[in-house]
């Protein structure tokens, strides 16, 4: 755990883990497009999930 750098953003690959959209579209949304959910799950949606 020590050695896996887990902790440090310049080691994580962001190609490597499907987008929220990606997720979405195989696994819940399968009849939306992913442009679509996209759209919808881009940076605007922290703000629609966190608000006060």
């Amino acid at each position: 755990m020590i050695r896996s750098a887990l902790w440090k953003p310049e080691s994580w690959e962001r190609d490597a883990v499907p987008s929220r959209a990606q997720i979405a579209k195989s696994l819940e949304r399968t009849d939306e497009a992913l442009e679509d959910l996209e759209r919808y799950y881009g940076p605007q949606y922290a703000e629609r999930v966190y608000q006060g």
